[in-house]
């Protein structure tokens, strides 16, 4: 019968920043779609909630940080500062620090990232020129039907060196969902549990 009580609310969304903005544009019905930007014209639908007039740094002790992480690292750190704020809650004056954690919940992590990381890393690979009918075969990767090249491309080096070099050091930190708590726990001194529950429906379950 362990309860939990929730004093303060964080919210990062297209109809408004913070609790308060939030509920109130949502009682009066705002709607946050809107057209999605030009990266979006080759998508069959072309409309999207957009985060507007959000700057990540703001939301960091150095702005520095902000540029080495992903969106998905910003918004986590922005909620999670927001809900200290409606909370009227400071870090300081938590004086057992241990038990002062992060949990965040996402489907996804910094997926940007990966797909930079995969279109630089491509113009330098022969990687996609491979056909069908490899002698080790074709198979269905991740769940997508295509070809999986397999680790045995690497023979002969056909990953070349010049690929990896233009593939940003801060992938793996602002691609995986992990980093969002993390980086969180970071910026609020929270040194108690932190954990990220994954996978679809697990921002639901994190909550």
């Amino acid at each position: 019968n362990n309860k939990v009580v929730v004093t303060g609310l964080g919210a990062v969304t297209p109809i408004g920043t913070g609790a308060d903005q939030f509920f109130a544009n949502l009682l009066n019905g705002e709607s946050g779609l809107g057209p999605l930007p030009a990266w979006a014209d080759d998508f069959p639908c072309k409309t999207g909630g957009t985060i507007k007039e959000f700057t990540a740094g703001d939301w960091y002790a150095n702005k520095k940080e902000a540029k080495r992480q992903s969106r998905y690292m910003h918004l986590g750190v922005a909620a999670s500062k927001l809900g200290m704020q409606d909370a009227a809650l400071e870090s300081d004056s938590i004086s057992d620090k241990s038990r002062f954690g992060v949990l965040i919940g996402s489907a996804l992590g910094g997926s940007e990232y990966y797909e930079e990381a995969s279109n630089k890393w491509g113009k330098h690979s022969e990687y996609a020129a491979i056909g069908a009918g490899a002698e080790w075969g074709d198979e269905t990767f991740a769940g997508r039907n295509g070809i999986y090249k397999g680790p045995r491309f690497c023979d002969d080096s056909k990953f070349s060196f010049a690929g990896f070099k233009v593939i940003s050091p801060f992938i793996v930190p602002s691609f995986i969902m992990n980093s969002g708590s993390g980086v969180a726990a970071v910026e609020l001194d929270a040194q108690g549990p932190n954990y990220c529950i994954g996978g679809y429906g697990g921002e639901g379950a994190g909550g």
